[in-house]
């Protein structure tokens, strides 16, 4: 059995930040995946065109790699950005997806992010890739960065339920409990 555990939360939340950290730690058996990394990897900034198809085609893909990874490993990090219904949906179907392509029986937990909505809007304007820090720029990603993390809280409640374990996790005070912990593994 392989343990598939996701990250839940909006953009700025400490997703990445977390799993670099953890990935960090070298623990045997425990692999990652990023989807944004992954299809930007695989189709650049086509990824991100509503027009043209990248994405729908790209999660598919995504999620035979989860499958793989699932394979051979015992637990599978997987970071994925979800603040509403319509990508709870998207994350459903990459679910069957990976159950139906996986080797191994799949089980899902959600690594919850509690970030307060002005932390994620201040954690995702510092990040170095985005656009030039006009102050234009900076008040609009920060009204961007403070709706997603609200959307997300009211919907996080009909996400949530599905998964057969959730970490609530907040990143300003982790090591909150140890990474071996999370995994239920040894390190």
């Amino acid at each position: 059995m392989t343990r598939i555990l996701l990250t839940i939360g909006p953009q700025g939340a400490g997703k990445s930040t977390f799993c670099e950290s953890l990935m960090a730690e070298k623990i045997d058996g425990v692999a990652y995946a990023s989807r944004d990394r992954f299809l930007t990897g695989r189709y650049g900034s086509e990824a991100w065109n509503p027009y043209s198809g990248a994405m729908q085609e790209g999660l598919k893909y995504f999620w035979q790699h989860v499958a793989q990874l699932a394979s051979e490993h015992r637990v599978v990090l997987l970071e994925c950005f979800c603040i509403d219904q319509r990508h709870f949906s998207d994350l459903q179907c990459g679910i069957s997806l990976a159950n139906n392509w996986s080797y191994t029986q799949l089980t899902y937990e959600a690594l919850w992010f509690h970030t307060p909505n002005h932390v994620c809007a201040e954690w995702y304007v510092s990040r170095e890739y985005k656009a030039p820090q006009t102050e234009q720029v900076r008040n609009l990603s920060i009204a961007f960065a403070r709706n997603a993390s609200r959307m997300f809280r009211r919907s996080a409640s009909g996400i949530l339920w599905n998964f057969e374990t959730v970490w609530h996790i907040d990143p300003r005070q982790l090591p909150l409990f140890s990474y071996s912990e999370i995994l239920g593994l040894r390190v």
